[in-house]
């Protein structure tokens, strides 16, 4: 069920899957590589390198984008992140999308900025 809050600012609605619509995002700490996710699904990491293993108060349906701004390794070997078999390292600018089963955070699309992208992806 959604939820409203109002005040004199804005109007922020919050669904069952956190989405957040207040035209905000948040931000992950320097040095939590299991960062909460809840109450929202745009996220920045933090402006230093990190390696994120999870993400944690995810809802099942939950799908989150994560914007890079340092560079961020995802450990998708030995975690509940799943993207392949081989750790993922972003750069600053990269995007990354991830959905979760209440289990496992899947990786359904990593965009790098620096690539090509003229011809999709």
């Amino acid at each position: 069920m959604a939820k409203i809050i109002r005040d004199s600012q804005k109007i922020e609605i919050q669904d069952s899957f956190g989405a957040n619509t207040a035209g905000t995002f948040g931000t992950f700490g320097s040095s939590d590589t299991t960062p909460s996710v809840l109450g929202g699904n745009l996220w920045k990491t933090h402006a230093s390198g990190q390696t994120l293993t999870t993400f944690d108060d995810g809802v099942v349906g939950q799908i989150i984008t994560v914007i890079s701004t340092a560079a961020v390794v995802f450990d998708v070997t030995s975690t509940t992140l799943k993207g392949g078999s081989t750790n993922i390292t972003t750069a600053s600018g990269d995007v990354t999308n991830w959905v979760y089963d209440g289990t496992n955070w899947y990786l359904i699309n990593f965009m790098d900025v620096s690539a090509n992208l003229s011809g999709g992806h």
